[in-house]
């Protein structure tokens, strides 16, 4: 993030407008110090599907009893993401 905070405004300030995936990454750029105009373009998905699914399944359709606990991760792959922290948080859940 420090590198972002250092360089992005120098950068983003250079554009007409900024486009950022969320409203919460709208703020954080502007306390980095970017001046544009910044749109935000919603890259996520429509999550009502996943509320109420046509037909739901269970744990034990995963070969899981009911009593465990089912933790999971739904996204890209990518560093930013952190999936090695996720994973050591979801081990240190476990324990």
């Amino acid at each position: 993030m420090r590198s972002c905070a250092a360089h992005g405004p120098r950068l983003t300030n250079l554009a007409d407008v900024v486009i950022s995936p969320s409203a919460s990454v709208a703020q954080i750029m502007r306390q980095f110090g970017v001046t544009r105009p910044i749109r935000v373009i919603e890259n996520g998905i429509e999550l009502e599907p996943f509320w109420h699914p046509a037909a739901p399944l269970s744990k034990a359709d995963f070969g899981l009893a009911a009593e465990n606990v089912l933790l999971i991760y739904v996204g890209r792959l990518a560093r930013e993401k952190n999936i090695a922290q996720l994973l050591a948080s979801f081990a240190e859940a476990h324990r």
